[in-house]
């Protein structure tokens, strides 16, 4: 037997200490392990970001394409850095950092390390929950519905926070199989989900995982659909058009429309809850440092004293977050990268990333790399294009290019 060493360059080495590190410490953050390292989790991310500066330092080479996302991700950063208050939006700025950093990085092999790591965690979290070494917490409070909505946390410190990371994990699972993915798998993971939905009663992480499995399921047979352009059209503007509509049905919510009162008790009161932090907090050109009051608990197992106020929908939360400014480039972005995948006929991954568009919609967790690890992979999966349409180019140039006759003279 034959044993191959595969060395690992020193920029992938940093990125990957960088990310394992990351990932890590963030995913237990939203734990009730915190409490053991909270007091230095600002420390963590910032060594993390020290690393990823470090491997674009030891980078050699630079293209002019990479010098605009430079740009654009150090100006991104700065807009998300100087809006994060709290321990856990400062890890958004980071988002963009790794973004970049992993433009020449084997995407599959972020996604598969992701799995490994989210899985293993959450397998931990829940088995230190239910063996008592942290806590449990349930709540029993009555929905916007008129029942009476039990929810266990799981040893995370809100009960959206395992379903969420479940959603994730069967996406990276479906992205990384894709057709060779077996029906037992997809039975297992479906199992899973809806256990979890069951002890959390998070319905939209639940309902868009099934819709993710069963797309996986249909395709390993009807492969064909792959093919068929116009099924996936749709999401070039599944970002820009999502947030189009959350805006104005939060701007233009009326309490007395029979419909919208029903849709806004059918989304738990987000649209009422969006329209009051509009009017009381605004939105601005730069970022603000709004505190929203929701149900999650602190460190210690502890609720809010305050009333209720939080804004769940991506799109208005980073709107009135971050700003006008980043808001029209982040979505500007996301078109672009959306488009260029549809072209490239990445529809496994468009497809996906739509998926994270429709989430976003009543769920602001998307925005943070451990919930949602198709910003790397939307991006990066572009790469090899960009870079073989660039060099396929400079070939045809070349091969264009008239010799040039040298002669001798005696």
């Amino acid at each position: 037997m034959r044993i191959v060493k595969r060395s690992i360059p020193i920029n992938e080495a940093l990125f990957f200490a960088a990310y394992i590190i990351f990932l890590f410490f963030t995913i237990l953050s939203q734990s009730f392990y915190f409490i053991y390292f909270n007091s230095i989790y600002r420390y963590i991310v910032a060594g993390c970001c020290a690393l990823l500066v470090l491997q674009e330092v030891v980078r050699t080479r630079m293209t002019r394409n990479s010098l605009w996302g430079l740009i654009l991700a150090v100006f991104l950063f700065a807009l998300t850095f100087y809006g994060s208050k709290t321990a856990t939006q400062s890890t958004v700025p980071a988002i963009f950092l790794f973004v970049f950093i992993a433009r020449d990085i084997d995407c599959r092999r972020i996604a598969r390390l992701t799995l490994h790591i989210t899985s293993a965690l959450m397998v931990f979290i829940i088995f230190s929950a239910y063996a008592g070494i942290i806590q449990d917490y349930v709540s029993e409070r009555e929905s916007s519905m008129g029942y009476l909505r039990v929810r266990h946390y799981l040893g995370f410190r809100y009960a959206l926070y395992p379903s969420a990371f479940f959603k994730n994990i069967i996406a990276l699972k479906v992205y990384l199989e894709q057709r060779r993915i077996k029906n037992s798998t997809l039975l297992l993971y479906l199992a899973i989900s809806y256990w979890i939905y069951v002890m959390t009663d998070s319905r939209l992480s639940f309902y868009l995982g099934v819709i993710i499995l069963v797309f996986a399921f249909v395709v390993k047979y009807l492969p064909r659909i792959l093919k068929q352009d116009w099924l996936f059209a749709g999401g070039v503007i599944a970002f820009p058009l999502f947030f189009t509509v959350v805006l104005l049905l939060t701007v233009f919510y009326d309490p007395s429309s029979r419909w919208m009162s029903s849709l806004n008790t059918f989304l738990s009161t987000r649209l009422s809850l969006g329209q009051e932090s509009l009017i009381l907090n605004g939105v601005s050109l730069l970022p603000q440092r709004i505190s929203w009051v929701g149900h999650g608990l602190d460190m210690y197992g502890r609720h809010s004293a305050d009333a209720y106020s939080y804004v769940d929908s991506f799109y208005i939360q980073v709107f009135q977050h971050y700003g006008v400014i980043f808001m029209v480039l982040l979505l500007a972005a996301l078109f672009y990268v959306s488009l260029r995948l549809y072209r490239e006929r990445e529809f496994y991954v468009l497809f996906l990333f739509s998926m994270v568009a429709v989430h976003c919609v009543i769920d602001d967790l998307q925005i943070y790399l451990c919930y949602n690890t198709f910003w790397i992979i939307a991006v990066n999966t572009l790469m090899p294009s960009i870079r073989s349409g660039r060099d396929a180019k400079k070939t045809g140039s070349a091969r264009r290019r008239p010799r040039r006759r040298i002669v001798l003279s005696r």
